[in-house]
């Protein structure tokens, strides 16, 4: 049975589950924990030549972008830029966007393709998120810490 809406990619097993390029989002989750977020590959490459190619025929001189804030995952950014957009990038924001007021922890983020997945991802362990807060944080300069911070 093939699925309609954004993922041409999207088809159901016999039990109903839907497969998203041939891989069972439940096994996926099983290895991965959830929240998990499954990227049909195929789908993500089709959709960003579709685009590039649509704008180009109307305007040959022209270039899509890629608002890279929108999905600030540097997998999927990379998979635009081979696939010949180019990237709008947040400016001013970015040094906002990329600290830790309010962070939580990053969701595995995994790449699907023709039945087979990788982790583009990986899941970020409260350790992760409070060492990279440490790693940036401006009054490192001025109170050494320790390399080795846990939240336990």
């Amino acid at each position: 049975m093939r699925l309609g809406g954004a993922d041409a990619d999207a088809d159901a097993d016999a039990d109903g589950m839907t497969l998203v390029a041939g891989c069972r989002p439940d096994e996926i989750a099983n290895e991965t924990g959830t929240p998990v977020l499954v990227v049909s590959e195929d789908a993500l490459r089709a959709r960003a030549r579709e685009y590039a190619d649509g704008l180009a025929e109307r305007w040959p001189r022209s270039r899509v972008a890629f608002a890279s804030s929108s999905f600030p995952c540097t997998a999927v950014q990379r998979v635009m830029v081979e696939e010949g957009l180019g990237l709008n990038v947040a400016g001013v924001f970015c040094f906002t966007m990329s600290n830790n007021y309010n962070a939580d922890r990053r969701i595995p983020v995994v790449f699907a393709s023709q039945g087979e997945w990788r982790t583009v991802v990986g899941r970020e362990t409260w350790d992760d998120l409070l060492a990279r807060a440490v790693q940036r944080s401006p009054a490192r300069a001025y109170w050494p810490l320790p390399d080795a911070v846990s939240v336990e």
